[in-house]
Formats: C-alpha cells, sequence, structure tokens
C-alpha cells in the first residue's frame, strides 16, 4: 500500500472528526472515556492508508486527547502509573491496525486473481491466515 501525503491527510482528518465528535459530546461524557472515538480513527486510517497512518494517528490522538479530556485539562501531567495504564490502552490500538490491514491486504489479493486461482479461493486462505 502507498504511504503518500494525501493518505496521511486523510488519516489526520479522520482524526480530527474523531476529535471533535469527542469534544461535542463532553457536556455529556466528562471524564470519562476521553480516548473512546480514537479507536474508530485508527480503524479509519488502517483501511484508507495501512498501519504506519494509523500509528500516526494513535499517537497523535493520544495527545489531543491527553491535552482536552484528561485532567488536568490543558495540561500534560505524567507519572509513572499514568503512563502504565494510558500504555495498555494505546496498546490496544495495534489490534485494530493488525486486523484491518490483514483484511485491506486480503481484499487487494483478490481482486488480483494470478495462476487461474479464484478469487474466493484466495479469501479463503487468507481468512484461514489471519
Amino acid at each position: 500500500m502507498r504511504r503518500t501525503a494525501p493518505t496521511y491527510a486523510i488519516s489526520l482528518l479522520v482524526l480530527a472528526g474523531a476529535v471533535l465528535l469527542r469534544w461535542l459530546l463532553d457536556p455529556l461524557m466528562g471524564n470519562s472515556l476521553p480516548l473512546v472515538t480514537l479507536f474508530g480513527a485508527v480503524a479509519g486510517a488502517v483501511w484508507v492508508g495501512g498501519y504506519r497512518p494509523a500509528l500516526l494517528v494513535a499517537l497523535a490522538g493520544y495527545v489531543a486527547c491527553h491535552y482536552l479530556f484528561i485532567e488536568p485539562r490543558g495540561a500534560f501531567a505524567f507519572d509513572a502509573g499514568f503512563v502504565r495504564s494510558r500504555t495498555s490502552i494505546l496498546s490496544s490500538c495495534l489490534p485494530i491496525s493488525r486486523r484491518n490491514a490483514s483484511a485491506g491486504m486480503a481484499r487487494s489479493i483478490a481482486a488480483t486473481p494470478r495462476n487461474g486461482t479464484s478469487p474466493r479461493a484466495i479469501m479463503r486462505a487468507a481468512a484461514a491466515v489471519g
């Protein structure tokens, strides 16, 4: 999959939409679930450009949401316990990016059959692997 500037730009626009959605929901959600909309943004970035734009979205989204929605709001405060808990949250984005990247690769393989192999057979083989 090509890693071009438009791919990263689209991924960052998806991130901006996710952060905006969380900001609009902030009066209802308060301090709970500050990173909830990032999961959709990461999945969207993987779908658009693969795992590399998704990693950028996960990291940039975390920084934006930390600044905007995690106490103390408008500042960065890191201690050892905080870093451990947030590392586990960020690591939950990795399976999303891996699974969606694998599905995208399977679709791409299925779209270009080789040696007379049917797209259905390729999809079955890809599903068995992933």
